[in-house]
């Protein structure tokens, strides 16, 4: 080994070690702070109640398997806020190194660097290392089954075979969008026999025949199981149908910012016009999940813009490879013209990050700080109702949020308390009652909001914003008495309007 190699290795794995730093730092920043997304608060109903599901391994993993994980969190530092987003955040930091040295394999050190140093910077990818949900894990997981088979392709060696089908098997328990995992692979064989320019000596097409075959079949039976899982969630959650994919390519972009979705354009188009193996598949493992999702939504089924978490990625290997390129291309001061594309690509994320540490709140409502002003604010011996408004989610899923969060951070407050009642009919006018609404008013169908406006006195706010968005939460406080005693300096919050 040479000196400049020694010294290349050296700089290498510091360089790797910062950003495996500052990807913990940025994910561990105010983790325990943020209220709950209600998908934790599933969580960590699931997690308490997974002792007494029995832990099925075979013939398909049970998601159980991420409930175990978190239980054990709970069980060593007790039920909060970190422990209950603490393994997500470890699968988000230890997505830093593991993914560098695949990329490094498949591409080069420059391009890999730079994939990692814009995910520990990724405002989504921060996002999900801070939610108490299996995100993170996925994309572990569906990422290094998709490598491992490209790299079988490329060696023929069966262990990268056999190491793909055990990841996939382990993702599509963990969530039924590992799916995704043998149809991205079957396109890219299918491509591959369909355009012979992309294949080379090494590709033995009889091998891909058979893939193709395998993957025909297996895509055949797990469609209509992710198709019935979509149809499911679209039924229950009626109420709530196209409120999470009526814009869906713009979600995605927004999340992948779209300085990052044009460079990894840019990045696809350089590698495809080469014929590179690498751009085909870095395509197909972008665009297929992709155009499936869209066509959902075209029908009408509920997605989330979060499914496409795992192609992220992707995404950003491809963008970084046309920043690498275009360096290599430059003749007169490469590193500084470089550098300015670098941030002009990243600035966004930059941007996204600072939003969401600061007025995004982390991409959450505030109701864990307002549904806290409350229980502050209620003297022992009051016996009043807090009225969750259900305002964003459904009647049903209002009121579990609301109970979930006093039961999570060990409230004293009763259930009789905490209601979510569909009109004023069902309001005890005797006791004091707290109304905190969740982000948009409600609509005033049945003069409710009017009732409330004429009765009731705005207290705080609890401003927040997720985009355009709003996830602003109000507290306004209904009093038999007309009176009210409340310790405002104790809040910390924005002065009642």
């Amino acid at each position: 080994m040479t000196l400049n190699s020694r010294t290349w290795n050296w700089s290498e794995y510091t360089a790797l070690a910062l950003l495996t730093l500052l990807a913990a730092a940025l994910r561990f920043y105010r983790l325990g702070e943020w209220s709950y997304f209600l998908d934790e608060l599933r969580s960590w109903e699931s997690t308490l109640n997974a002792h007494s599901q029995p832990l099925i391994i075979f013939p398909i993993p049970r998601l159980e398997i991420f409930w175990v994980i978190t239980k054990l969190s709970f069980d060593t530092f007790g039920v909060s806020a970190i422990s209950m987003r603490l393994f997500p955040f470890i699968f988000g930091v230890v997505t830093i190194p593991l993914l560098y040295f695949p990329i490094k394999k498949v591409l080069d050190k420059r391009v890999a660097l730079l994939t990692v140093f814009m995910l520990a910077i990724s405002p989504w990818h921060i996002y999900m290392s801070q939610m108490a949900r299996w995100y993170t894990l996925l994309i572990l997981l569906m990422f290094f089954a998709l490598i491992s088979f490209y790299n079988f392709i490329e060696s023929g060696k069966l262990r990268y075979f056999i190491l793909y089908a055990g990841l996939f098997y382990l993702a599509f328990g963990i969530h039924l969008t590992g799916g995704f995992v043998p149809m991205i692979a079957g396109t890219y064989v299918l491509l591959l026999l369909a355009i012979p320019k992309f294949q080379s000596r090494n590709i033995n097409s009889r091998r891909l025949l058979i893939l193709l075959t395998i993957h025909v079949g297996l895509s055949l039976v797990l469609l209509p199981k992710l198709i019935k899982f979509i149809s499911e969630w679209t039924t229950v959650e009626a109420e709530l149908s196209g409120s999470f994919g009526s814009d869906f390519v713009l979600k995605f972009v927004y999340h992948a910012t779209p300085s990052v979705a044009v460079m990894a354009f840019v990045g696809l188009v350089l590698l495809l016009k080469r014929y590179d193996r690498r751009g085909l598949f870095l395509a197909v493992y972008g665009l297929i999940p992709l155009l499936a999702l869209m066509l959902a939504r075209k029908i009408d089924m509920n997605v989330s813009a979060r499914y496409l978490l795992f192609i992220l990625p992707a995404v950003l290997a491809a963008a970084s490879y046309a920043c690498v390129y275009f360096k290599d291309q430059l003749r007169s001061n490469p590193n500084v013209l470089t550098s300015a594309l670098i941030l002009v690509t990243i600035l966004p994320s930059l941007q996204g990050g600072y939003l969401y540490f600061t007025a995004e709140y982390g991409y959450r409502d505030r109701l864990r700080e307002a549904i806290r002003f409350v229980h502050n604010n209620m003297s022992v011996s009051d016996n009043d109702q807090i009225f969750c408004i259900p305002t964003i989610f459904t009647h049903v899923d209002t009121e579990f949020y609301c109970k979930a969060i006093a039961r999570v951070e060990k409230m004293d407050l009763i259930e009789q308390q905490l209601i979510a009642p569909a009109s004023t009919a069902n309001l005890d006018l005797k006791k004091g009652i707290w109304l905190v609404t969740l982000g948009r008013l409600p609509q005033n169908q049945q003069g409710f909001w009017k009732w409330v406006s004429q009765n009731a006195r705005l207290l705080a706010e609890f401003e927040a914003r997720r985009g355009t968005e709003d996830l602003t939460t109000k507290v306004y406080m209904y009093s038999p008495k007309k009176e009210l005693a409340i310790d405002k300096h104790k809040s910390g919050l924005i002065s009642p309007m």
